[in-house]
């Protein structure tokens, strides 16, 4: 996709806001880290073609050839200024985005993360409990945030992103993890298929699909509306997430299902969530098949 095809709309523009944070964490966790963990990785299959533009600092240059396939590269010595569409940042800090509505280059924070571990208990629960190397496939990925929290509790995790940029910035983030996911460039509907052909299965299946847009004065934090504004420029729109969930039905004994607090359940071919765990602002249901 060009970069024009990746231009945000003036609306999502006038949204975004920016909220200081720091790169590295102070006191990384024993599963945390703050710089790469491998820098010599050989490329792996994602977006080839997209020519996804990517700006990176001379200093990076032997981390060029991780990004070569899917990303029309130009070495520069400072951050694209107000660029017109979303473009890619690559530093000695990790990869970052710029774009519309973006005054500083976006990146995912590792010490955001491991704020985020406090507080999903909710999410484990919903999943289960403690992993003990329980497989769990991932189909809406996004930054990996549910992904990472996931692996950190010893799910063995698959996640599945189909947004190039969205799967690029993951992709960078989750390498800063000692446990994490394991992510695939694919698209969701297209992974459950093949896996109902292939006899294959997960003990659980978790599906995070953005929530739908609504009218309201409060905005959310930065790093959804980024996603949202990605999301929104895509060439192609996400995978249905009730054609997924029928399809995750059948491929694992327990599904969950994320949701905003007061949303309905996904249509499920007339199939009521078996349990649900409802936080301040978004609810997790959980479809036991026993199956």
């Amino acid at each position: 996709a060009g970069a024009s095809v990746l231009c945000a709309s003036t609306a999502h523009r006038k949204r975004l806001r920016y909220s200081r944070t720091t790169v590295r964490p102070s006191n990384p966790s024993p599963h945390l880290h703050g710089t790469l963990t491998n820098t010599s990785e050989q490329p792996v299959s994602g977006p080839s073609g997209a020519a996804i533009p990517l700006h990176a600092h001379p200093s990076v240059a032997g981390q060029l050839p991780l990004y070569a396939e899917c990303c029309d590269i130009t070495t520069s010595s400072r951050p694209p200024q107000t660029p017109a569409a979303y473009t890619l940042w690559l530093d000695s800090s990790g990869l970052a985005l710029t774009g519309p509505g973006l005054r500083k280059p976006f990146r995912l924070q590792p010490r955001r993360q491991q704020q985020r571990l406090a507080g999903r208990s909710d999410l484990v629960r919903a999943c289960g409990g403690n992993g003990s190397g329980r497989t769990l496939l991932d189909l809406f990925a996004g930054f990996c945030t549910d992904a990472i929290t996931l692996a950190q509790q010893h799910f063995m995790v698959t996640s599945i992103e189909r947004h190039p940029i969205v799967w690029l910035l993951a992709r960078d983030f989750i390498r800063r993890f000692e446990l994490a996911p394991e992510l695939h460039y694919a698209d969701a509907a297209a992974w459950l298929q093949r896996a109902q052909a292939e006899g294959q299965r997960w003990d659980v299946i978790y599906l995070d699909p953005m929530f739908p847009q609504r009218r309201k004065t409060a905005l959310p934090g930065l790093a959804a509306q980024v996603l949202q504004g990605l999301q929104d420029s895509a060439p192609v729109h996400p995978a249905d997430p009730e054609h997924c969930l029928a399809g995750a039905l059948a491929c694992a004994p327990r599904v969950v299902v994320k949701r905003r607090r007061k949303d309905p359940p996904l249509p499920a071919a007339g199939v009521a969530p078996s349990l649900r765990y409802t936080g301040q602002s978004v609810r997790y249901d959980v479809y036991v098949t026993g199956s």
